[in-house]
């Protein structure tokens, strides 16, 4: 029992890291991991109440041009649009399933034959194609995407570079931020603060946090779904390695982190179940035993799956500790195989990087990572009938301005999480001491990693 459990843990860390937000707010677009990376400052750029008019394009552009995505309910809105401006384009738009995704496209990269113009990337399979060839780098002619830099935030913006930092593979697009989903009505019930503004600041205190999980459990309610997932709130969207390669998961930070989530196991404060993908975590949150969850903004479509009855009873807020953190994202790539380069990028630019795209994103229930589009007030206005019709951009977006840190993705994190993931278990288990721990931890990974990471060093001309 104890090493299945660890194998859910792994998995349920890894899907928390990695799961995806690039569709619709209580519609769930894609049941798939996402990624998180890069570090720099986001930009809050002040923008327009409306939509710009987007500027106009030439009519005769023409041709096929063949997109592939996984992503179900993201795209046609955007699609339709682009369509009504390049009536002779033929847009050969193919939905494969996850992993025919992942398998064809990394299979087109490498033979540099097969694949589309364009293709959606998620997050979690950027560090198998940021460090080799087959995506066009957008900084380059004809492309020159730097003049679009400032309709993302920085950290989005860098998030889709080489590991070197010295390509943009992708254009941004979305950048959804973890989240607290919580139902008010068990908080309440309880003497705890409901009003989305009045809990993010009562949760912010790490003590507040622990009295209130302690006073809950006492009932047999649950605001931490396992062990060490106050860990991963404290320590979230921190990746393995910076671009420089260097490990940067061993510091106070985590120590802290660490220690909390011991205190957590000695408290017995954790549900000890997924609370959104295995039987008795579902029967929980049914029931009224989950009273919080920390996802990005797409988890209200998969709690609706999990929970149907309790549609509406949901609220969202900030994160504890006042943490801020990316849970998920994709971008769309030109292929450097592609023999419609011109039209691919008039369709990355017109979908991601204009208002007009964006605002059909926006119809189609996505939540844009384009600046602009965060003062739509299709956007600001939005409700959901899973939140109680709560105006959830009012949380949403100022923490998506606020993300400065995004998950550097490199071919090692995969084992690198793996390893990482053992270690925190083990130390929570056996109480071990938490610095010492986090060193271990770090010298099993150099020590798994250290050829292939000097070999890559030297291909990319890394110091």
């Amino acid at each position: 029992m104890k090493k299945s459990f660890a194998l859910v843990l792994v998995f349920i860390l890894s899907l928390t890291m990695l799961l995806s937000a690039c569709g619709s707010d209580d519609k769930k677009t894609e049941d798939t991991p996402k990624d998180t990376t890069t570090t720099e400052p986001a930009k809050t750029e002040e923008t327009t109440a409306d939509p710009e008019p987007a500027a106009e394009a030439p009519k005769d552009l023409s041709g096929k041009l063949t997109v592939w995505t996984f992503a179900t309910n993201t795209h046609e809105k955007m699609n339709e649009a682009f369509q009504a401006k390049y009536p002779n384009v033929q847009l050969d738009f193919q939905i494969l399933s996850w992993d025919d995704m992942q398998k064809n496209l990394k299979n087109a990269l490498a033979t540099g034959t097969g694949g589309p113009d364009v293709a959606m990337i998620e997050g979690g399979w950027f560090s198998t194609m940021n460090t080799g060839e087959g995506l066009e780098d957008l900084l380059a002619a004809p492309y020159n995407a730097a003049e679009l830099k400032d309709k993302f935030t920085d950290a989005n913006w860098q998030r889709w570079h080489s590991l070197d930092g010295k390509k943009l593979l992708g254009m941004p697009w979305d950048i959804p931020p973890m989240v607290t989903l919580y139902r008010p009505d068990i908080l309440e019930e309880n003497g705890f603060p409901s009003d989305p503004v009045e809990l993010g600041e009562y949760i912010a205190n790490e003590d507040n946090f622990l009295n209130m999980a302690q006073a809950l459990k006492a009932k047999g309610i649950y605001i931490l779904e396992q062990n060490d997932t106050i860990f991963n709130l404290y320590t979230s969207g921190e990746g393995y390695f910076d671009r420089g390669l260097n490990y940067i998961r061993n510091n106070e930070k985590f120590a802290h982190g660490l220690d909390l989530a011991k205190k957590v196991k000695q408290l017995d404060l954790a549900l000890k179940d997924c609370a959104l993908w295995c039987d008795g975590g579902k029967q929980a949150l049914a029931t009224g035993k989950v009273a919080m969850l920390y996802y990005g903004g797409w988890a209200t479509g998969t709690i609706k799956d999990a929970a149907p009855d309790t549609v509406g009873k949901w609220r969202t807020t900030t994160l504890p500790f006042g943490t801020t953190a990316a849970n998920g994202g994709s971008t769309m790539s030109i292929l450097s195989q592609s023999q419609n380069k011109e039209l691919a990028w008039e369709y990355l630019k017109f979908t991601l990087a204009s208002d007009e795209g964006q605002l059909a994103f926006v119809e189609q229930g996505g939540s844009p990572g384009y600046i602009p589009a965060w003062s739509f007030p299709q956007v600001a206005d939005k409700t959901q009938e899973m939140l109680g019709d709560q105006k959830y951009n009012e949380i949403w977006n100022p923490l998506a301005q606020k993300i400065n840190t995004l998950w550097v993705s490199t071919p090692f994190d995969t084992d690198a999480g793996t390893i990482f993931s053992a270690g925190i278990a083990d130390a929570i288990d056996k109480n071990t001491d938490s610095k010492a721990a986090l060193q271990k931890i770090q010298d099993d990974i150099e020590a798994k990693f250290k050829v292939e990471k000097d070999a890559l060093k030297a291909k990319l001309g890394i110091q």
